[in-house]
């Protein structure tokens, strides 16, 4: 379900509807699964993923929060959006996202080097005294 919620939402915006009524299901798996779903989308429109995402960032859930903290970072490493990810999440109330999404973004960017944006060592400049 996951691959295919994610490639709907990487080339049919219709499946953000889906998404935005069922990112705060009652039930943690539904949630995790719809989260991932968004990753693809958050690379190409990350402005309206990202503002769906936003509603788990208290999710108190372990594996709706990895996977929420993994999709960010995922976002993050695509051309220009690492500062866009970045800012917007500054702004959430729950700064502990920031700090994982900057531990998961300095791991990513070195993971996937060669098809990141930036380099690994330009991402911990950036959070110099963040990690």
């Amino acid at each position: 379900m996951t691959g295919g919620l994610k490639s709907a939402g990487g080339k049919n915006p219709a499946a953000l509807t889906f998404c935005e009524k069922h990112i705060t299901s009652s039930a943690p798996e539904i949630r995790r699964l719809v989260c991932h779903g968004l990753e693809l989308r958050g690379r190409t429109h990350p402005q309206e993923s990202i503002s769906i995402l936003q509603k788990l960032e208290f999710d108190d859930n372990k594996r709706v929060w990895k996977i929420l903290i993994h999709v960010l970072g995922q976002i993050s490493y695509k051309k220009r959006l690492f500062i866009y990810v970045a800012k917007e999440l500054e702004s959430w109330e729950n700064k502990g996202v920031y700090r994982a999404f900057a531990k998961e973004t300095v791991e990513v960017h070195g993971r996937y080097e060669k098809f990141s944006w930036l380099s690994q060592t330009q991402i911990m400049d950036y959070f110099k005294g963040e990690i």
